[in-house]
C-alpha cells in the first residue's frame, strides 16, 4: 500500500533528487537526470522495484536513502529511538492517572463526579491529537510563554532540559492516552468490584481504600495492562501526528519528509516497522489477556488435550 501510494503520486523521486544536486549550480539536463535515473533504479518498472525491495527486505536489508544520503537501518533506528522515548514517557504518565481516575469514578458510580469524569474523556477522544496539540500550543506556548512550542532541544543538552522540551507533546499524549483507557478501566474496575469476595470484604468492615488497594488493585493488573497495551498500538498513528505538530525529531517526521521527497526506499521502511511494531503489541495484548484470564487458560489447556 505504501509503495502504491508513492508510486501514484505526482512527480518522482528522481526528478526531485536531481534539481536538488544541482540546485543554484547548473541547469539540470538531461542527460544528468538519466543517468541518476539509472543510477537510483528508478528507470526500472514498479513492479520490479518493489520485488527487488521485498527480496532484500526478507533478508533484513532495508537498503539506502539517497535522500537522505545514508543507510536507512541506522536512521529508522535513530527517529525510532526518539519516538520510544515519547511514547515511553507518556505512558509512564498516563497508565497512573488513568488508573487512578477509572477507580475513582468506578467507586463513585452514577454520581455527578463519575459522569463529569466519563463526559470530559469522552470530549477529549473526540477530539483529534493534532487539534488538542494546537490548542495546547496557543495556551501553554504562545499566550502563557510557559513551554517551547517545538520540541526541539538543543543538542547534548541535559534529561531535565530534554523533558522541558517534550512538555507540550507528552501532555497532548497524555490527555490523549487516558481518554482513551479511562472508561474501559472503569468497565474492568467495576466487574471486580461486583465480585462475592469484593462484597464480602465490605460485609466485613474494611474500608473502601483498603480493599481498593489489597484486593481490587491486584486483580484489575491484567485486564488493566491488556487495555493499556492495547491503547499504545492503537495511539500510534496518534504519535506520528503529534510529532509531526511540535517539530519533534521522530518516526513521524521522518514520514512526512520521506513523503514530501518520495523517497520510496525510507517510506517502505518505515511502514514495515510501524506494521511490525502495531502487530507485535497486539500480539502481547492477547498473550496478557490469555495469562490474566484463568478461564481462557483452561479453555486452551482442554483444546489442548482434546
Amino acid at each position: 500500500m505504501f509503495f502504491l501510494l508513492i508510486e501514484w503520486s505526482p512527480g518522482d523521486f528522481a526528478t526531485i533528487r536531481a534539481h536538488q544536486l544541482v540546485h543554484d549550480i547548473e541547469p539540470l539536463s538531461d542527460a544528468f537526470l538519466a543517468q541518476y535515473t539509472q543510477l537510483t533504479g528508478f528507470d526500472r518498472p514498479a513492479y520490479e522495484r518493489y520485488f527487488l525491495w521485498l527480496k532484500k527486505m526478507i533478508v533484513g536489508d532495508f537498503g539506502y536513502s539517497p535522500g537522505g544520503g545514508r543507510e536507512i537501518a541506522p536512521l529508522l533506528f535513530e527517529r525510532f529511538a526518539n519516538t520510544f522515548y515519547l511514547g515511553a514517557v507518556a505512558a509512564i504518565l498516563g497508565i497512573p492517572l488513568a488508573l487512578v481516575l477509572g477507580v475513582y469514578a468506578a467507586l463513585k458510580r452514577g454520581t455527578f463526579i463519575d459522569r463529569g469524569i466519563t463526559s470530559l474523556a469522552m470530549m477529549i477522544y473526540c477530539v483529534p491529537e493534532f487539534l488538542s496539540g494546537y490548542a495546547i500550543v496557543a495556551l501553554l506556548a504562545v499566550k502563557l510563554s510557559l513551554f517551547p512550542s517545538m520540541a526541539l532541544a538543543p543538542l547534548y543538552s541535559g534529561p531535565l532540559t530534554q523533558l522541558y522540551h517534550i512538555v507540550l507533546p507528552v501532555l497532548t499524549l497524555v490527555l490523549a492516552f487516558i481518554a482513551t483507557i479511562l472508561i474501559p478501566v472503569r468497565a474492568a474496575i467495576l466487574s471486580i468490584l461486583a465480585r462475592p469476595h469484593i462484597e464480602m470484604a465490605h460485609l466485613k468492615g474494611l474500608s473502601t481504600w483498603r480493599i481498593v488497594i489489597f484486593h481490587v488493585m491486584p486483580a484489575c493488573i491484567g485486564p488493566v495492562t491488556n487495555i493499556a497495551i492495547l491503547a499504545v498500538a492503537n495511539l500510534l498513528t496518534g504519535v506520528i501526528i503529534v510529532e509531526i505538530v511540535f517539530v519533534y525529531p521522530g518516526v513521524g517526521q521522518l514520514m512526512v519528509d520521506a513523503v514530501l521527497h518520495q523517497d520510496v526506499a525510507l517510506v517502505m521502511g518505515i511502514g514495515v516497522i510501524i506494521t511490525a511494531a502495531y502487530v507485535l503489541l497486539i500480539v502481547a495484548a492477547d498473550v496478557v489477556g490469555i495469562i490474566s484470564n484463568p478461564k481462557l487458560r483452561e479453555k486452551i489447556e482442554y483444546d489442548g488435550d482434546g
